[in-house]
């Protein structure tokens, strides 16, 4: 093999060492993709991305490395976590108070109506006979 006069290395032109593998941006990137679907499918996608986004934090970190896909993942999923928890409790508290309005009214009739089984009750505006509330016909 000849050298050339110009380059005396013939493994100069190889470019070097290859750049560093992060061994957690895959895992950074799917976690961050969970955490914003976990605003859309309740908990499972929070929690999933969560710990996906840790867990290609703890990778890049093992590698000295830097991952803020990882980061953007956690606190996303962390937010989507938070807002989904404060979601079901409204949707319980709205629920909630749905039966007790109602269901609390239809006790409270039936309550009337076995006490006087002859009487008449309102029911949002409409007069209903206890003999039918007590049958079960309307």
């Amino acid at each position: 093999m000849t050298n050339d006069v110009n380059n005396p290395n013939p493994y100069s032109n190889q470019g070097g060492a290859p750049a560093a593998v992060n061994p957690g941006t895959t895992l950074g990137i799917i976690g961050l993709i969970l955490g914003v679907v976990g605003f859309f499918v309740v908990f499972l996608g929070p929690v999933a991305g969560l710990i996906v986004s840790i867990i290609g934090l703890s990778k890049s970190k093992k590698a000295g490395q830097k991952n803020g896909l990882a980061l953007a993942g956690i606190i996303v999923s962390s937010v989507a976590f938070i807002a989904n928890i404060i979601t079901a409790i409204v949707v319980v508290s709205i629920i909630s108070a749905t039966v007790a309005t109602f269901g609390g009214t239809a006790i409270e009739l039936l309550e009337q109506c076995e006490a006087d089984p002859t009487s008449t009750v309102e029911f949002q505006g409409q007069q209903i006979s206890c003999e039918d509330l007590l049958s079960g016909s309307n």
